[in-house]
């Protein structure tokens, strides 16, 4: 979560770059705003290599994180996050039988009372290869948004080089 809060300061950091160098017309805060924004794109590019390049390396952290999770079912805040899983995909257990203690929780049942059958790590697999065009899509607009701000903050740069005013 650390990771994130530097993420979400960081693209802050960018944002205020951006504006402050457009409104002030400083050519140093655009030029930091592309460079920022190339840093931005370069990573998530890289991420998404790592992501297909290591796709068995990510698979076997799932299965172990959410092997870990269920061990810890009594904890309430993993109890929370398992039951939306088991609900949402239909499933129970991580293989689909109940590995924890007693019988099977509530959310491993349907709305007509049968037990799901199918395995949590292999439904949460599922979900991901269903979803994967939308997230590239996503990532590749995305991209193509911050690509078009290192146009235009470059078209703004050299328009205040040669002393243009809005």
């Amino acid at each position: 979560s650390l990771f994130w809060g530097f993420l979400g300061g960081f693209i802050a950091l960018v944002g205020i770059f951006g504006f402050c160098g457009a409104c002030k017309k400083s050519v140093y805060c655009l030029t930091l705003y592309i460079i920022f924004l190339s840093i931005l794109i370069l990573a998530g590019l890289a991420a998404g290599i790592a992501g297909f390049v290591l796709k068995d390396k990510v698979k076997e952290y799932v299965t172990k994180s959410m092997t870990e999770a269920f061990n810890k079912y009594q904890d309430p805040t993993y109890q929370k996050v398992i039951d939306t899983i088991q609900k949402d995909l239909k499933c129970c257990g991580p293989s689909g039988t109940w590995t924890g203690s007693g019988s099977p929780p509530p959310s491993c049942y349907g709305p007509d009372g049968q037990l799901y059958t199918d395995g949590c790590i292999e439904g949460v697999q599922q979900f991901f290869k269903k979803n994967v065009v939308i997230v590239a899509a996503c990532v590749f607009g995305f991209a193509l948004i911050q690509i078009l701000g290192i146009v235009f903050a470059a078209c703004v740069c050299q328009a205040i080089k040669r002393g243009e005013t809005a």
